[in-house]
């Protein structure tokens, strides 16, 4: 009966196509969040409270250091596509049980950017 109104939090900033590298997996930045469209895995929801940093990573070969990548050795993450063999983004998380996501977007440079620019317009509202 009533219609569902819309919000600018319901439409994505920028939005990356699903790439061999990504796995055909996409992902999309909105004002307040990051979401992360996996096939396996499911959809997970960054909020963007829950971003402690972002920061582009060199491929890494040994799935150990693919697994272990955070500030600490024994923080977990998860790896959403093929960034073993390529240049990733890596976005840590400052809560949780998964401390990091590595992902490749279409563009790494650009979504990077994208995400800056929301994150920082989020935190200035805050």
């Amino acid at each position: 009966m009533f219609a569902r109104i819309s919000t600018m939090e319901d439409y994505p900033i920028y939005s990356s196509k699903g790439t061999f590298r990504s796995l055909w997996q996409k992902y999309h930045i909105y004002r307040n969040r990051l979401e992360l469209n996996t096939f396996l895995l499911g959809k997970f929801v960054v909020n963007f409270e829950e971003i402690d940093r972002i920061e582009l990573r060199p491929s890494n070969l040994t799935l150990m250091g693919a697994f272990f990548r955070g500030k600490r050795p024994f923080e977990m993450g998860i790896k959403l596509d093929l960034s073993d063999f390529y240049e990733n983004l890596a976005i840590y998380k400052n809560n949780g049980f998964i401390k990091f996501f590595l992902i490749i977007p279409d563009d790494l440079r650009v979504f990077k950017q994208y995400l800056e620019n929301a994150l920082n317009d989020f935190r200035r509202k805050m």
